[in-house]
């Protein structure tokens, strides 16, 4: 069993945040120390860009699972954000970037950002 641990959002504290395939849950880690920081199910951040290593890709593909190699990196908003109805998703086995769900639409973000586990929605 695999520990939680709280999350108090810092406001301007640069962050990568990704889903976390073993709890569901997103995990928050500290973009300089690598360290996770905490488990959320909600992350505002502003300052948004999606990264995706195409090593870590390439070792999903050759492996046939899953591994963190996607990322939402930004600085974290404390006050709420509200997102839009635009879901962005990855799958390492469909495209090699995050795209608009259902589509094969290559999506950017430029601003702010809510993240869920179940997408990045571009926040208005």
């Amino acid at each position: 069993m695999h520990k939680i641990k709280s999350y108090t959002p810092e406001a301007g504290r640069k962050v990568e945040v990704y889903r976390n395939l073993h709890n569901g849950m997103l995990s928050v880690r500290d973009a300089k120390t690598k360290k996770v920081i905490g488990h959320t199910d909600r992350v505002c951040l502003s300052d948004v860009m999606l990264k995706v290593s195409e090593a870590g890709r390439q070792r999903a593909i050759r492996e046939g699972r899953r591994n963190v190699h996607a990322f939402a990196v930004g600085t974290e908003v404390v006050h709420g954000l509200l997102e839009s109805d635009t879901r962005i998703t990855y799958n390492p086995f469909r495209a090699p970037h995050f795209h608009v769900a259902g589509t094969d639409v290559a999506a950017q973000i430029s601003g702010n950002a809510v993240i869920t586990p179940s997408g990045v929605f571009p926040a208005n």
